[in-house]
């Protein structure tokens, strides 16, 4: 039928120009026939994208490959405690929140190849994040036609909810890069140490990516979605690259059912969505004996969050709570972390954020002393027509500990121009 069309089409084209066309409204109806012959020959080349000229056609023709990505620059004015001796510091840091590039090679409709470059990695260098290739797996979904999805390769894995909208990271998000108390933020990139020192004892608990993974999903209606996935541990040594930790004669993770995680979405209603996660991460050699009477060769942590966008106002509520125990493999240490924020949309172009977290560390130190540290944020978002956006961020974070004195705290002003494409 298409071919019908085409021929019809042209063949209107050559009758047309063999004809005196001195009458604009005949020159106006060419034109027309033109570019809808154009547009149907655009739509053939790209015939392994389903007639989508949107995407480009790879060399071989074995697949359609759309690129997108993300990119996020922040500029950061920081007034904090350097220690909980009183002394404060003042420091302007510029960073990449994110800078992504991905790629999505579908070999059919059913069956793709994911890629992310996670270029601000190779700028910002820390222990375990060196490593340009953020994502590489295959996916196949409804396999041979059922509910089931199935994926393969490195990427994020499906535990919380990781809800990061803010310039300042969730204590949730898992990175490193969430707290301006509890780590030496300023010396992140460098090589050498900061010696305005971390005040207290953070331990993070949260999102966890770049790991390689076995992973199956389960859908039923529009309902419930389970995820579960067996994965190999990066905080043995490897970092999320080829290589993997030893421990005597065997690797501290084997990716055969010692490391794993589950999520369950359910969405009782429409714009609504509970979702309950567990992860235990395994590392053999840091439960070692030898090492410590306090080693544990597991952690844990488990996630209860819900994300609801209200039907009949423009605002979206979110919240999340974790609770980590045998941390740091540690069966002294625990964390418990809580986070509730909301999402207003005053206008199409205009929302305006609101965000408190919580976050308990039970240290099990001498003192059998917990740390807090809680931070409140507030931040406006204005979105251009063109899909750049600009953000306005403060912030303000404490820390304090239990049975001693020591206490500090943080005020910070930010301001984000971001573009997802």
């Amino acid at each position: 039928m298409k071919s019908f069309w085409r021929f019809g089409a042209v063949a209107l084209l050559v009758m047309a120009g063999t004809l005196r066309a001195d009458d604009s409204s005949l020159r106006q109806e060419i034109d027309d026939l033109r570019s809808k012959v154009a547009s149907l020959e655009s739509s053939e080349m790209a015939p392994a994208a389903g007639g989508d000229a949107a995407s480009l056609t790879s060399m071989k023709k074995k697949g359609s490959i759309q690129i997108g990505g993300n990119v996020e620059m922040d500029v950061q004015v920081i007034h904090r405690d350097e220690d909980t001796a009183g002394d404060e510091v003042d420091s302007t840091v510029f960073r990449t929140a994110d800078a992504d590039l991905d790629f999505k090679v579908s070999a059919s409709k059913d069956a793709y190849l994911y890629i992310t470059l996670d270029l601000d990695d190779m700028w910002n260098q820390t222990a375990d994040q060196d490593d340009l290739l953020e994502e590489c797996y295959f996916m196949w979904t409804n396999v041979r036609g059922s509910a089931f999805d199935v994926r393969l390769g490195k990427g994020e894995l499906a535990y919380g909810l990781d809800k990061d909208v803010v310039i300042t990271d969730s204590y949730n998000h898992g990175n490193g890069n969430n707290s301006y108390l509890g780590r030496a933020f300023e010396a992140v990139g460098t090589t050498t140490a900061n010696d305005h020192g971390n005040v207290g004892n953070f331990i993070n608990i949260g999102e966890i990516d770049n790991v390689f993974m076995v992973e199956g999903t389960y859908r039923w209606k529009n309902l419930l979605k389970v995820e579960a996935a067996l994965f190999q541990n990066n905080d043995t040594t490897g970092g999320g690259r080829t290589t993997r930790g030893m421990h005597e004669d065997r690797s501290d993770d084997t990716l055969f059912f010692q490391s794993y995680a589950v999520r369950a979405t359910l969405t009782p209603i429409e714009n609504l969505k509970l979702i309950a996660s567990v992860v235990n991460q395994h590392n053999d050699s840091a439960g070692d004996d030898a090492v410590s009477k306090e080693a544990e060769e597991d952690q844990y942590s488990v996630s209860l969050a819900f994300d609801w966008n209200v039907k009949k106002f423009p605002l979206e509520i979110f919240g999340e709570y974790q609770h980590g125990w045998d941390y740091n493999y540690n069966d002294d240490i625990c964390v418990d972390v809580a986070q509730i924020g909301a999402i207003y949309g005053i206008t199409k172009t205009i929302d305006i954020i609101g965000e408190v977290e919580y976050m308990d560390i039970d240290s099990g130190d001498a003192n059998n002393e917990s740390e807090h540290y809680i931070k409140a944020v507030a931040a406006g978002k204005y979105s251009f027509d063109n899909g750049i956006y600009m953000m306005v961020e403060y912030c303000h974070e404490w820390y304090e500990a239990d049975d001693s004195d020591r206490d500090a705290d943080a005020d910070v002003v930010s301001f984000r121009t971001g573009l997802s494409f």
